[in-house]
C-alpha cells in the first residue's frame, strides 16, 4: 500500500469511497474493477515488450573456393583393359555429391559418386555401356558443387579422355 500511496496519492480516499459504495456488496463487480485497476497498472508499469535487446547485424563470410587437387587417370588416351573404368576428381574438401551436375559428351550414362570413405573424391563411370574405343570423351562438372564446409566451385572443370584398351591376339 506505501508504494500505492506514492504512486497515486489520491488512491487511497479512492479506495475508501470505493469501498464505502454500493459495489463493494457486490463482490464479483468488486473483484472485476480491481482487476481491471491491475491490469491497466502493469500496462503502465511494464515495459513495451515489442522492444527487444538490440540484435548485433549478422556478417556473412564469403564462400570459400573449392578446388579440384588431381583427377585419375591423367587426361588423354587411356590404355585401361576395362572399358568401364572409372574417372577420380578430388577436392581440396568433402563434396555434396547430390549438387554435382555432370555431363559426358558424347552423351553416355554415367554415374557419379563418393568414393568409399574419401568424400573428397567423386567418382565418374560408365552404366551398362562401357566406354566405346576411339571416342574422345569429355566429362564436365558445372560449377556450383557446393562442399560439406560451405564452399564452392567457380569455374567449370573439363576433362577429355580417349579410351584404347589394347587390343586382345586370339591364340587359336
Amino acid at each position: 500500500m506505501i508504494v500505492f500511496n506514492l504512486l497515486y496519492p489520491n488512491g487511497m480516499r479512492f479506495l475508501n469511497n470505493l469501498r464505502d459504495s454500493k459495489y463493494f456488496k457486490k463482490p464479483f463487480l468488486f473483484i472485476s474493477l480491481v482487476a481491471i485497476f491491475v491490469f491497466i497498472f502493469y500496462l503502465l508499469v511494464m515495459p513495451n515488450p515489442k522492444k527487444g535487446p538490440e540484435i548485433p547485424p549478422v556478417r556473412l563470410e564469403p564462400v570459400a573456393e573449392l578446388k579440384l587437387l588431381e583427377v585419375w587417370p591423367d587426361e588423354g588416351v587411356r590404355g585401361d583393359v576395362d572399358r568401364f573404368s572409372p574417372t577420380f576428381f578430388k577436392f581440396s574438401s568433402s563434396i555434396d555429391v547430390n549438387t554435382a551436375i555432370v555431363i559426358v559428351n558424347p552423351p553416355h550414362a554415367a554415374k557419379k559418386y563418393v568414393y568409399g570413405h574419401s568424400p573428397d573424391i567423386m567418382v565418374v563411370e560408365p552404366v551398362d555401356v562401357p566406354w566405346t574405343p576411339g571416342i574422345t570423351y569429355t566429362i564436365t562438372i558445372l560449377k556450383g558443387l557446393k562442399g560439406m564446409d560451405g564452399s564452392e566451385l567457380k569455374g567449370d572443370i573439363v576433362y577429355r579422355f580417349v579410351n584404347n584398351p589394347p587390343e586382345y591376339i586370339d591364340f587359336e
